[in-house]
């Protein structure tokens, strides 16, 4: 029986991008053609504010677990585990540095600054609140988290991780 829905699922689903994939088609070529009066502007626009969310929605992610690895580096002394924070920070940046080669997504840092700002730093504490309920070497961290946040998306992108860590100060 669940594997009978799975097939329905995924049947579905694959019809669902076929039909995504043909409209995205249909409204490019409309454009081409300059059939604009044909064309679903509205669609096209929901389409783009989505897209345009999912890329801020990455760089949060990502912003929010470099932060929650900073915490843990600059507040636990837990020696065990320092080098495995130390390459998760490392990767988060490289996963954010990828998101704005080259200039592009750019705009989010201007465009978005308050709401990243804002939103990376309260999912880091999150994050870093959650871990610190399984480990008690963190606990002892959490009270030493600047209530505001320190930093602009900028910094995570371009500070060494020494400068990183002193903004925490």
């Amino acid at each position: 029986m669940v594997r009978d829905n799975i097939a329905v699922l995924t049947e579905d689903w694959n019809e669902l991008e076929r039909c995504s994939d043909s409209w995205c088609q249909e409204q490019v070529r409309l454009i081409t053609d300059q059939l604009l009066e044909q064309t679903d502007i509205e669609g096209i626009r929901a389409l783009l504010s989505e897209m345009s969310h999912k890329n801020l929605d990455e760089t949060v992610s990502y912003a929010a677990r470099m932060l929650e690895h900073l915490f843990k580096l600059k507040y636990c002394n837990q020696s065990d585990a320092v080098s495995h924070w130390r390459r998760e920070i490392s990767e988060y940046r490289r996963q954010l540095i990828s998101l704005f080669d080259n200039g592009k997504n750019r705009d989010l840092l201007t465009t978005y600054r308050k709401d990243l700002c804002d939103r990376m730093w309260k999912q880091s504490i999150k994050l870093y609140k959650a871990d610190a309920l399984d480990y008690i070497e963190l606990q002892s961290g959490i009270q030493k988290i600047p209530k505001e946040n320190p930093y602009q998306p900028e910094d995570l992108l371009e500070l060494a991780l020494k400068e990183l860590l002193e903004k925490l100060n």
